[in-house]
This record gives structure tokens, C-alpha cells and sequence, in this order.
């Protein structure tokens, strides 16, 4: 399954939040969470997963969110979004190492470049979506097509295979072209979760429903049939038992 961006927001300003909500809305991003203080705030760190936090410094009009980045802390990354152009304020909220600061009003554009910047440090692959190659983070990659990004957990992804000198990522929704060459994934992928059935393909382990040594064929749980090569199924057959 394919996952759209989960955002948790820190904001008490109506206005501001329908605005955040709408440019969220049109990037394919989910927000589950709003926090309009720091105790709501810090409560939803126990209760909320997410992959990003969009914090305002200003809330109940004392500078809170500067509080709240120092819960999470360098857990998850986290951008301010301000009208507050105080420098003091900016010194103390960089100090809490953001992964962007941004001066409402933004630009919905700007909004997305800092949360693709935040997701790319936070994997230590800057740069990797303007190259159109997937940022692997945690147990999840992901790829930016068009203008959303889509997030992609490892245990929905069926196969990945050679197209040209690109990839197809194959999950059971949908198929994303990566900008990328298969050795080069092998290196981001576990080898206990991922194996080599051909030189131009690796498939997941638990979507292997049956193997058929014989006739060189594996077969996935969702009906394809791949080809597997008498290279790769000795080594397939030494690190996998057998019973007969």
C-alpha cells in the first residue's frame, strides 16, 4: 500500500491552519495531527505517527513552538513556519536545529521544497528527488512523482526490475519508475527481506507464495510468475531450506 506524507501540525490560528491544510491537501499530504498547544502538542508525540512537523513559534501567543521542537527533538524532522521576524527569535528557534524556517505568507511551492529538503537530510540523501531516485527512510522509501510524494512501505513492494537503464518498483497498487539502477537499490534494500531471481530482477521474500525448482518459476501472492535463473537458484536454494 502507497501512503501519502504524514504531517502533524503545530498551529492556533484558524486562518493559518486552513490555509497549511489546503497546500497539504493539494500536495497529496495527510495531516494526522493539530496540536494548539504544548500540552496537545506533546500528547500527540505518543499517539501520532508522522513523518514531518510543520511547527508555528507563536502559539497562545508566547513562542511554544520552539518548546515543542525541543520535545521531538532529533527524532523526526520539523520545519517552522512564522510571521515572527524577530531575530532573537530566529536564534533561538536554529539552535533547536530545524530542518527549514520559513516567513508566512509562504508559497504553497516553497512549502513543498522545504518538506522534500527535510525528508532528504533526515535520510542523508541529499538531493535524491530532484535525481528522481527514491530516499529510503526507516522502514519505508520515497518517490516523487509529479509534484507529491509518496511514501511506500518495504513490505508492500512486490518486485523491483530493470526498465532500460531505469527501475519499475511494483507494489499491488501501482507501478513508479525510478531513476535508478537495480545494483544501486540492492545496496539501499535488506538482504533478508529481498532476493535475486534474475539479473534484471529482485522480488520480496514474503510475496513469494510458491517456487517451482524444476520449472525455474516463483510464483508471488499477487499471480505473477517470475523467472528464476539457474544462476541465482543455487544461491536461492543454499540460503533457503528445503523440505522435501
Amino acid at each position: 500500500m502507497t501512503n501519502e506524507v504524514k504531517v502533524l501540525v503545530f498551529e492556533d490560528q484558524e486562518k493559518d491552519l486552513q490555509i497549511l491544510k489546503e497546500t497539504l491537501l493539494l500536495q497529496n499530504m495527510e495531516i494526522v495531527g493539530v496540536a494548539s498547544s504544548l500540552q496537545e502538542g506533546i500528547a500527540l508525540l505518543d499517539r501520532v505517527d508522522f513523518d514531518i512537523a510543520l511547527l508555528d513559534i507563536f502559539v497562545e501567543g508566547e513562542p511554544k513552538g520552539i518548546a515543542f521542537a525541543n520535545e521531538i527533538g532529533s527524532d523526526k524532522p520539523f520545519i517552522f513556519i512564522t510571521s515572527s521576524l524577530e531575530a532573537s527569535i530566529f536564534k533561538s528557534a536554529k539552535n533547536t536545529n530545524p530542518h527549514n524556517y520559513l516567513i508566512k505568507p509562504y508559497n504553497p511551492l516553497e512549502l513543498l521544497f522545504a518538506i522534500e529538503l527535510a525528508i532528504e537530510k533526515t535520510a542523508a540523501q541529499e538531493g535524491a528527488f530532484s535525481q528522481k531516485i527514491p530516499v529510503h527512510y526507516n522502514e519505508a522509501i520515497f518517490v516523487k512523482k509529479n509534484k507529491a510524494l509518496i511514501k511506500i512501505n518495504r513490505k508492500d513492494i512486490y518486485a523491483i526490475s530493470v526498465d532500460g537503464q531505469y527501475c519499475n518498483l511494483k507494489t499491488d497498487e501501482e507501478t513508479f519508475l525510478l531513476h535508478t539502477s537495480l545494483t544501486q537499490l540492492m545496496k539501499e534494500f535488506p538482504e533478508n527481506q529481498f532476493i535475486r531471481v534474475h539479473r534484471n530482477m529482485i522480488v520480496s521474500l514474503e510475496k513469494i507464495k510458491m517456487v517451482y525448482p524444476e520449472d525455474n518459476l516463483i510464483l508471488l501472492t499477487n499471480g505473477e510468475k517470475v523467472i528464476l535463473s539457474r544462476k541465482y537458484k543455487a544461491t536461492f536454494l543454499k540460503n533457503y531450506r528445503i523440505f522435501r
